[in-house]
């Protein structure tokens, strides 16, 4: 009889430690829904550090003008979307756990606009502040 609820305890205790470790992995998957207005088909590339420090480069086809990126982070993570075989042409975003959407212009990554987290919200929000001061200093005349 003990032995019988011996083996019924570590059974338990070895499923809850299964899915606790699925709950783990299910709340740091990230999903990044694009869109690029300009480019129905090519290629783009989200380099981005996983959850064990090493840095990913992760290679999507565009179709259609959207693509989709899915991968594992540990918390908000800053990455890079680029677009190959353009000089210059990448945004610096944020990415973090759940769904998130980017929509992007073909010609210019840097005027995006990133929805779905609130990284992305505060990361919108300082980019506003530092374009309305950019305009203000350059209005301002050199003595």
């Amino acid at each position: 009889m003990n032995k019988a609820i011996l083996i019924l305890l570590c059974y338990n205790f070895v499923s809850y430690c299964a899915v606790a470790q699925k709950d783990v992995e299910i709340a740091q998957t990230f999903h990044l829904y694009g869109k690029i207005i300009g480019r129905d088909t090519g290629n783009i590339v989200l380099l981005y550090p996983t959850t064990n420090n090493q840095w990913k480069r992760d290679t999507c086809q565009i179709s259609n003008g959207q693509f989709l990126f899915t991968g594992m982070v540990n918390q908000p993570t800053f990455c890079h979307l680029i677009r190959p075989n353009i000089a210059n042409n990448y945004a610096d975003i944020y990415i973090d756990k759940g769904t998130q959407s980017i929509e992007l212009n073909d010609t210019n990554f840097n005027n995006y606009s990133l929805t779905g987290s609130n990284i992305a919200k505060e990361l919108q929000q300082w980019n506003q502040k530092k374009r309305s001061y950019s305009i203000k200093i350059s209005g301002c005349k050199k003595i």
